[in-house]
Parts: C-alpha cells; sequence; structure tokens
C-alpha cells in the first residue's frame, strides 16, 4: 500500500487477512475430527506476518501440519478442546486487528475533514 496507508495499516491488513486463513484452518480441523489419518492444520502465524511484511503480500496458502495429540487406533490426531482454544484466540485477535484499523481509520476521517 502507497499514499495514506501507513507501515501501521499494511501490517494490520496482513494480520487480518492471516488470522482469516487461520480461521478457515481451524474450521476445516473441527469439520475433521471423526475423518480417520487427518492431521490438523494451522498458519504460523508469527513467521507468515513476518513474511508478508518482508514480502509484501500476506501467503495465506502457507499452512502447516500441527496434530494437538498423538493419533488415535484410526489416524485422526485432532483434539476439540484444543481447536476450540484456537479458534477463541484468534477470534480475539481478529477482533483487536478490526478495532486498531477501526481507530487508524477513523484518524484519517479526522484529517480529511480538517477536525470538524
Amino acid at each position: 500500500m502507497s499514499g495514506i496507508f501507513d507501515a501501521t495499516m499494511t501490517m494490520i491488513g496482513h494480520g487480518l487477512n492471516l488470522s482469516l486463513t487461520r480461521q478457515n484452518a481451524l474450521n476445516a480441523n473441527v469439520a475433521n475430527i471423526d475423518t480417520p489419518g487427518y492431521t490438523p492444520k494451522d498458519v504460523n502465524f508469527a513467521d507468515a506476518l513476518k513474511q508478508a511484511m518482508e514480502t509484501g503480500s500476506a501467503q495465506p496458502d502457507t499452512l502447516i501440519d500441527r496434530p494437538d495429540k498423538a493419533p488415535g487406533p484410526d489416524g485422526n490426531a485432532v483434539d476439540l478442546d484444543m481447536q476450540m482454544a484456537r479458534l477463541s484466540q484468534n477470534a480475539t485477535l481478529y477482533q483487536a486487528s478490526g478495532k486498531a484499523m477501526s481507530r487508524k481509520l477513523a484518524m484519517l476521517r479526522y484529517v480529511i475533514s480538517e477536525g470538524a
């Protein structure tokens, strides 16, 4: 982004995109809780955000295997409690990022309206 959008807004935007990608991965994990041989996926958020800031674009396809437990007899490694905790953590991060973006945009509106 350029012009009126600063590095903070760019980073928040990347964070929102990565949170959405993580939400989709975690939802897929919950949906596959009974799928034999399924290994849960996740986004290494810190590494993906760092890469996004270095390259200038978020890489939402950067999923990693993240087993919650040793695979059961059917080979499935999803733990519902862990997935729900990660979903809650991700939702909190997404809401905080959205609020930060909203405040940055409110400051821009204030400047554009010359403080009126």
